[in-house]
């Protein structure tokens, strides 16, 4: 985000949320927003002035570009079913979300979460929604193993067939930025 562009997003708010946009405030919204593509900085905020009755924060344009806690955790909780219905536990995976590897290394890691029945799965569901939240909140330090390995690794491995370790399946969209992750929403 380059600050003379928000410097113009920021001044029509001001104007319909009737705040003066000071070169303070400019510089705290800018430090905060700065990672983030000019695009889906205007885009949050296009959708906050149609749906917000104040002045939005920082973090309110930051939850309008990458999704609420809820969304999120259940933006990765497909993602996971999904990566089991096309990898299975043969596959060895390697998840772009961090926060998602480390929530399958706590539920009992990849082979079981893909050997566990449709019953115990939707079972797990809230528990890999509340880690998911949790993780989320402290970004820092919070990471799984790079790869999962599926059951043809962990059998080449045991085996000394170190040659014959298949390449691990990424799962999730690999984009430079965090927020284009996901699909922006609208607010």
């Amino acid at each position: 985000m380059r600050k003379s562009t928000l410097a113009k997003l920021l001044l029509p708010l001001g104007e319909v949320f009737q705040r003066e946009i000071s070169p303070a405030l400019l510089e705290i919204y800018w430090q905060t927003l700065k990672n983030y593509p000019d695009a889906l900085v205007m885009k949050a905020l296009s959708s906050l002035l149609k749906t917000s009755k104040f002045f939005p924060k920082p973090a309110e344009i930051i939850e309008c570009i990458e999704g609420s806690p809820d969304e999120k955790s259940l933006i990765a909780w497909n993602t996971l079913m999904e990566a089991i219905r096309l990898h299975g536990s043969y596959s060895s995976v390697k998840f772009v979300d961090k926060v998602l590897s480390k929530v399958v290394e706590d539920l009992g890691g990849w082979v079981k979460l893909c050997s566990t029945n449709l019953r115990d799965l939707d079972n797990l569901r809230s528990l890999f929604i509340k880690y998911y939240k949790l993780y989320s909140t402290y970004k820092q330090g919070i990471e799984g193993p790079e790869v999962h390995a599926g059951l043809i690794e962990l059998e080449n491995r045991r085996s000394g067939f170190l040659e014959d370790i298949p390449e691990a399946e990424v799962v999730g969209d690999v984009i430079e930025h965090p927020a284009l992750n996901s699909l922006p929403k609208p607010c």
